[in-house]
């Protein structure tokens, strides 16, 4: 069985038609991306591993059949609300069911 990917972003062509699948980004590298650049940005003051985290959580509502579905052309959805409540459930020591999640961005 092919593994199931979520993506983060479609592709459109100057038409605005969907690309395949292959110039999609990919939900878990947008992710990593995101909390990549996060770090950078928080190297400043200290706090690259915090950012990092939050960067890897901003969109962790994108994991779902209805975003999937917005990629589609499908109506909005809440993909930022997940992530935020992951990391109110951290903030109150929520720890160890977190690094699962984290397991499974890889």
């Amino acid at each position: 069985m092919k593994p199931l990917i979520y993506y983060a972003h479609s592709a459109q062509d100057e038409l605005g038609n969907l690309l395949p699948y292959e110039h999609w980004q990919t939900l878990q590298s947008h992710l990593v991306n995101v909390g990549e650049i996060a770090a950078e940005f928080a190297r400043v003051f200290g706090a690259q591993e915090i950012a990092y985290q939050t960067g890897q959580l901003h969109d962790l509502g994108k994991y779902s059949e209805l975003f999937n579905q917005r990629l589609h052309g499908g109506p909005s959805v809440d993909h930022a609300t997940a992530g935020a409540k992951v990391a109110k459930m951290l903030a109150s020591g929520w720890v160890p069911k977190y690094k699962l999640w984290l397991s499974f961005l890889g």
